[in-house]
């Protein structure tokens, strides 16, 4: 899949099921995420995987 059909098929998510998401795509995202560029290299991302519904619970009321 080039760039422009990769754009053409993209999609905003405002439904969430409650599927658990597999060690292996946790993995793939972060990868990704970790690879990514930014501006002038100054990498100002923060990546975390929270895994536990008590730890989900807690930052969904924080935020």
């Amino acid at each position: 899949m080039d760039l422009l059909n990769l754009m053409e098929k993209r999609h905003s998510v405002r439904a969430y099921s409650n599927k658990k998401v597999s060690q292996e795509m946790i993995d793939r995202i972060v990868k990704a995420g970790v690879l990514a560029p930014t501006a002038c290299n100054f990498q100002p991302v923060k990546i975390v995987v929270i895994e536990s519904d008590k730890s989900l619970e807690k930052l969904s009321s924080a935020a």
